[in-house]
């Protein structure tokens, strides 16, 4: 079932007959030879509702879906058209409506600084600066990830902890990220070695047929990995 990630939705609130979702995600990291490198990939998924509201897991014409000329799920992971519109188009059956529609994209936001090569502190606020054009608020999602120990482990065993938080911001292009704190409510111990940050945002229109709502969503994401002291 879809649902905005990003805690301030595209879309407003209706029984959707119907959700469209395309997003593209930029990563940012350092490859095994020590390079900077950047990776682009996209996902795009359709999320069909029956009278009741509930999400129908097998497409029942699935074979008739497009997004932009390509036929899904074929077009899964393809190259869409960001940040042009994208393109959604139904063949349609007996219950479901045939439609074609264009919903804007966005260009992925670019971090300026911290360099992807610069080894940060955890122990220390992080200065944030980015650019992301046309929009007028952004979600930053900070991760950190390393060895830790989980609270009531009979075992004491080592595991990987994660600690994530997530916040939409005004787009002021900077932001003041940190430092780690450990949640004793989780871990007895968490020595955080990986930083990642994610600034997104996206873009919602709806579509009516007949008596049907579709929602349409595309998602901007742009990550960046960095590698602790």
């Amino acid at each position: 079932m879809w649902y905005d990630d990003l805690l301030n939705s595209a879309l407003p609130p209706a029984p959707y007959d119907g959700v469209f979702f395309a997003q593209c995600v930029v990563v940012d990291f350092i490859d095994s030879a020590g390079n900077d490198s950047t990776e682009i990939s996209y996902w795009s998924q359709p999320y069909l509702y029956n009278r009741l509201g509930d999400h129908i897991l097998t497409i029942p014409y699935r074979d008739s879906i497009q997004i932009d000329g390509k036929l899904w799920p074929s077009a899964l992971g393809s190259d869409l058209n960001f940040p042009a519109p994208v393109t959604w188009s139904c063949r349609g059956d007996s219950y479901f409506p045939a439609f074609s529609h264009s919903v804007a994209s966005e260009t992925p936001p670019v971090i300026d600084s911290p360099s992807v090569m610069d080894s940060l502190d955890p122990n220390s606020v992080i200065h944030l600066t980015y650019s992301a054009l046309g929009v007028d608020t952004v979600t930053i999602s900070e991760y950190y990830t390393g060895p830790a120990h989980r609270v009531g482990d009979p075992t004491d065993s080592m595991v990987d902890g994660i600690d994530f938080h997530q916040l939409p911001l005004p787009n002021t292009g900077n932001a003041k990220l940190g430092p780690f704190f450990l949640d004793t409510t989780l871990y007895t111990s968490f020595h955080p070695n990986r930083f990642d940050i994610v600034i997104a945002w996206d873009h919602g229109d709806t579509l009516h047929v007949g008596n049907m709502i579709f929602g349409f969503v595309t998602q901007v994401d742009r990550e960046r990995i960095y590698y602790l002291k």
